[in-house]
């Protein structure tokens, strides 16, 4: 059976180097056959994303377990997680996901943590079966750079695109990027800050070592509630609109624009609690800065609301304003659990 014109602009993008455009093209075939084969193929190839290539070439297999291209692009994707430069003959050229280099100090104990797979502690739909440590790493850096290229480019198309092809898994990891690091930063902000305040404002060790601690899980926990509750509360107005999108479509718009606010907010995290007596003429500054970007990932969030859901009763912007708000409240929430446990 011949590809349908979709598919065969697809191929014809990727083959010319168009990778963004691949992935679209390819997209759209899948959304009209979820079950077309040489889509899937073609689409595991054009994308970058390691993780994503693989629940690509999966999905080849689930439709046909002999599809040999499919089975030898996961080879290549095995080897390169462990470190391995082999690979097999006869498939796309998938680009070749990135490993994470060994340090050269300590390079033995990283080539173990590299190769060792361990199984993820919950399951989210379309979640790989095992992950190493470089393919996290390689994950994150691709989902922070997918995230600043909405920021700073505006790109729409490919935006949309990423989120039209998503799981449950990439919104889930992309928000969670986010969410680490503003427990990160949470915890090396007050050790660092009570190191340079000369142990005055904790001056035990064990003060040193809880309070940091129960805050950095408590910064998480209302980060994830925040994007949680901004998720779950403009699905409902979406659903009361008639609107039915898939859930992880909806959150993978809603996530690309999450992390950069909350890797934006991490770092203004650890700088105040790092170096607070220093920055004290610069929180004014970093104050509006914090507006202007939570103004503008809203204003960007309303364009590809506007795009998708369409704009008849405002309907565009009300979906970003209740997911813009959700996160709002769970910082409110937040600052009150700091105040009754005295963490602030």
């Amino acid at each position: 059976m011949d590809p349908s014109p979709l598919v065969q602009q697809g191929i014809a993008a990727y083959k010319a180097g168009n990778k963004d455009e691949a992935v679209r093209l390819l997209s759209d075939a899948i959304r009209q056959d979820r079950d077309d084969e040489t889509a899937w193929l073609y689409l595991g190839a054009a994308i970058d994303d390691p993780a994503k290539k693989r629940q690509a070439f999966e999905r080849v297999l689930s439709i046909n377990p002999d599809n040999e291209k499919a089975k030898n692009a996961l080879a290549r994707l095995d080897a390169g997680a462990s470190g391995s430069t082999a690979s097999a003959s006869g498939t796309p050229r998938t680009g070749g996901a990135r490993v994470a280099e060994k340090p050269k100090a300590g390079g033995q104990m990283w080539e173990n943590l590299s190769k060792e797979s361990f199984t993820l502690p919950f399951r989210v739909q379309g979640a790989p079966e095992t992950v190493t440590l470089p393919s996290l790493i390689e994950m994150g850096r691709t989902r922070i750079q997918e995230a600043i290229n909405v920021y700073v480019n505006r790109d729409y198309g490919t935006y949309m695109a990423q989120a039209q092809s998503a799981t449950m898994w990439d919104a889930v990891f992309t928000a969670g990027v986010g969410v680490v690091a503003m427990g990160v930063a949470e915890l090396l902000g007050r050790i660092i800050g009570w190191v340079f305040g000369l142990f005055i404002f904790h001056p035990s060790i064990l003060a040193l070592l809880l309070t940091p601690i129960f805050a950095s899980v408590v910064t998480m926990a209302g980060t994830a509630a925040g994007f949680a509750g901004g998720l779950y509360a403009s699905k409902y107005y979406l659903d009361n609109q008639g609107i039915k999108v898939p859930l992880p479509q909806h959150a993978m718009y809603f996530a690309l624009i999450f992390l950069p606010l909350t890797l934006v907010n991490a770092a203004t995290t650890f700088l105040s609690h790092s170096v607070g007596l220093f920055l004290a003429c610069l929180l004014p500054f970093l104050a509006i800065a914090g507006i202007a970007l939570a103004l503008y990932g809203w204003f960007l969030l309303k364009g590809a609301f506007d795009r998708v859901y369409g704009t008849d009763g405002n309907r565009g912007l009300i979906t970003a304003a209740i997911s813009v708000g959700g996160w709002i409240v769970a910082s409110a929430v937040v600052s009150l659990l700091f105040g009754i446990f005295r963490l602030g």
